[in-house]
């Protein structure tokens, strides 16, 4: 069973499959089965993606889905796993591959403000970026 984690300042436990598993230090969700979490993913009116440490996606909501297509610079890759995530916002690379960085070195950032911009369509995004960590080590980061 995989067990994805953030650290415990979040209040947060990702599970992939299985049952919830409290690790140290983090809060425990008593959830009846994964069919809720995936509801709640799916349904959630916040943008989330999940990437792995190559910044790959892994997986999205439909909110995050929408977001990217309205407001990201337009990009010839089709928004579905396995896509880059610097293949999905061109231009952003030298702003946001630091910040990623820091993410997959354990960090949990917020960007309060982040400017967007699509075709003179100016956005300001709040975006978090959390480390998603399995059996102690980084395997990728949640974006919401």
């Amino acid at each position: 069973m995989l067990i994805l984690t953030v650290p415990p300042r979040q209040g947060v436990l990702i599970c992939a499959s299985g049952s919830i598993i409290p690790g140290p230090g983090y809060a425990m969700m008593n959830l009846a089965s994964d069919s809720l979490l995936e509801f709640l993913f799916d349904h959630m009116p916040l943008g989330a993606a999940v990437f792995d440490a190559d910044l790959r996606l892994q997986r999205y909501n439909p909110a995050w889905a929408d977001f990217l297509a309205c407001y990201a610079p337009s990009s010839s890759t089709q928004i579905q796993p396995g896509s880059a995530f610097f293949d999905l916002t061109p231009d952003s690379e030298a702003e946001m591959r630091p910040i990623l960085e820091r993410v997959l070195a354990g960090e949990t950032v917020r960007l309060d403000g982040l400017r967007r911009e699509n075709e003179g369509d100016v956005s300001w995004w709040d975006v978090l970026f959390l480390p998603l960590l399995a059996d102690g080590r980084i395997v990728g980061l949640a974006e919401i």
